[in-house]
């Protein structure tokens, strides 16, 4: 009967195990120790970012209102509504406003600004056509309010208040529209406020 060749198995030399055993200990020292090191060394890292505010201040002198941009560094375009309201107050604070509002020009009147101002009305709603840079003031929004009749009922007096924004006036969005636009729905271009075409 045949049995054919005999194959010696291979065997691995006790040196070369060693020395594979070896490079597997010393590579897995390594890796561990280099992400130990990694681990040890590196902080935790804070990422701070801190936003630009942009605010306004009514400023009243000599009987004139206009508005700051509070800004440190930023441009802004800023608007404001005038409000009067009949307000009865205790201690200098507000405690009702009457039921029916003053009327412009007959309970009292102001001079708004003139045509040659960069202020605009739109929809009831005042807005200075030019960027205001940073810690500067628009033009005159409104002066000398005069009181005409007395108060509806006793106690009562005059308020009109002038409420501002400011947005800033540089950079767009992916679509390419203006901040003003976004936040306002309108566009100012040419010493003129428009409705805002937003995409």
């Amino acid at each position: 009967m045949y049995r054919g060749k005999r194959v010696k198995p291979a065997t691995i030399h006790k040196k070369t195990l060693w020395l594979m055993v070896s490079l597997a200990l010393l590579l897995t020292v390594t890796v561990g120790g280099t992400i130990a090191f990694l681990i040890q060394e590196t902080g935790e890292l804070e990422n701070e970012f801190q936003l630009e505010e942009i605010a306004t201040k009514v400023v009243i002198e000599n009987d004139e209102v206009s508005i700051q941009n509070t800004s440190d560094t930023r441009a802004a375009y800023i608007r404001a509504k005038v409000i009067a309201n009949w307000v009865k107050e205790e201690n200098g604070v507000p405690v009702a406003i009457y039921g029916s509002a003053p009327k412009a020009g007959e309970d009292y009147s102001f001079t708004l600004f003139g045509p040659e101002s960069a202020w605009e009305e739109y929809e009831g709603t005042f807005y200075y056509c030019q960027p205001v840079q940073a810690n500067a003031s628009t033009a005159v929004l409104l002066s000398g309010l005069t009181v005409h009749t007395e108060a509806p009922e006793e106690g009562y007096t005059l308020a009109v208040e002038v409420l501002a924004q400011a947005i800033q006036a540089d950079g767009t969005d992916s679509k390419d529209n203006k901040p003003i636009a976004r936040a306002w729905g309108v566009d100012i271009a040419n010493g003129t406020v428009s409705a805002a075409n937003n995409e």
